[in-house]
């Protein structure tokens, strides 16, 4: 069933040097569905979505984005990226927020990476308190060990 629906998902997409499909269901019971398309070591695409239990606020989540790697480098370390992604709730229909995501990340080493990013977020328009919309910004400095 996997590589049925890689394939599905895949196909008539072009010269692809780099494709993978991933299904996964976690101990605490959440199923995340993946699909990362790669060209030509370059440009990637990428489709999510994550259904959790009930327990949890914020059950439903989808996105979509595309990278471009080696923007300001020569050696492809860094790569800028555009994402959307929708959540909410299973059982409230209307009840999602939106974000639209700007992001850049250079790699310093293998371990060591920064990343700044901006987000514009939309929130869910049926809440008890009328929530403006939001532009964030951050920088995320990775260390690995």
């Amino acid at each position: 069933m996997k590589k049925l629906l890689f394939t599905a998902l895949c196909l008539g997409v072009g010269p692809v040097s780099h494709a993978q499909f991933v299904s996964e269901l976690t101990l605490t019971g959440e199923i995340e569905m993946a699909c990362n398309i790669d060209f030509d070591q370059r440009v990637g695409l990428f489709a999510r979505a994550t259904v959790s239990p009930e327990r949890n606020d914020n059950n439903l989540s989808i996105s979509l984005g595309a990278n471009l790697h080696g923007v300001l480098s020569r050696h492809r370390c860094d790569a800028a990226g555009v994402a959307i992604a929708r959540s909410g709730l299973l059982r409230s229909p209307g009840r999602y927020d939106t974000a639209l995501e700007l992001v850049y990340v250079y790699n310093f080493t293998e371990r060591i990476s920064l990343e700044p990013e901006v987000q514009y977020i939309v929130p869910p328009p049926a809440t008890a308190i009328a929530l403006p919309d939001a532009l964030v910004g951050l920088v995320r400095l990775q260390v690995s060990f």
